[in-house]
């Protein structure tokens, strides 16, 4: 697999501005979050070690937490071989180039047998270390 920069930081907004008029943010003012983007080298999904040309976990942290939500991660696997994976929940468990370890339970949003996408479904595991 292709080795490169383990993670890109982007800071943006959640909604166009004026869209949190009323909330607790304030009005006229935009919820700010933070996200990245983790390259992974290894990726092994319900224990099984996958073969994969590229792989990535997409991580956000919204203004005001400590740790992303359940649903706040995603990961995107290629495979140069066909795989078959069906619709369901499955423990996804990647590690990045400097050698951390990201792990979690994720559901099937996509998969046409090259490109796969999965959307977290629980906390990931590790995730604390990456993106401090």
């Amino acid at each position: 697999m292709r080795r490169g920069p383990a993670l890109c930081e982007c800071a943006s907004s959640s909604a166009p501005p004026g869209a949190n008029a009323g909330s607790s943010a304030g009005p006229g003012t935009v919820a700010a979050m933070r996200s990245w983007r983790l390259l992974l080298t290894a990726v092994a999904v319900n224990e099984i070690p996958v073969e994969a040309d590229y792989a990535d976990l997409f991580v956000v942290l919204r203004e005001g937490e400590d740790r992303p939500g359940p649903n706040d991660w995603e990961a995107t696997v290629r495979t140069p071989i066909r795989q078959r994976v069906p619709p369901g929940t499955y423990e996804l468990r990647g590690e990045t180039p400097d050698g951390l370890t990201l792990s979690g339970h994720a559901v099937v949003r996509f998969s046409d047998g090259h490109q796969h996408h999965f959307r977290g479904d629980g906390l990931l595991g590790g995730v604390e270390q990456a993106i401090t």
